[in-house]
């Protein structure tokens, strides 16, 4: 009994609750946090912010960096000085 991957209900359920955790990019994580574009490159390359890279693409989901902001409010991160947000 052949299937199409369409009619696949757990591809369906992984394709909704990808969407659902969409990636954004630099750009958009930059006006999340008031923050400028090129701040937003510079921690995801010394490995401040959580980063998704994709082949040569940086991108981020938003659960992650609204959890790495409460974190950083809340001074759970050792770092908590070194980082400057806008």
């Amino acid at each position: 009994m052949a299937s199409s991957g369409a009619s696949n209900p757990s591809k369906t359920r992984w394709t909704i609750c990808f969407m659902a955790g969409s990636l954004l990019t630099a750009s958009e994580v930059a006006e999340l946090l008031g923050a400028p574009k090129s701040w937003v490159y510079e921690q995801s390359r010394s490995g401040r912010i959580p980063t998704v890279t994709l082949g040569r693409y940086r991108r981020y989901r938003r659960e992650a960096i609204e959890a790495w902001v409460a974190e950083i409010e809340a001074g759970g991160s050792s770092r908590r000085r070194d980082l400057r947000l806008a």
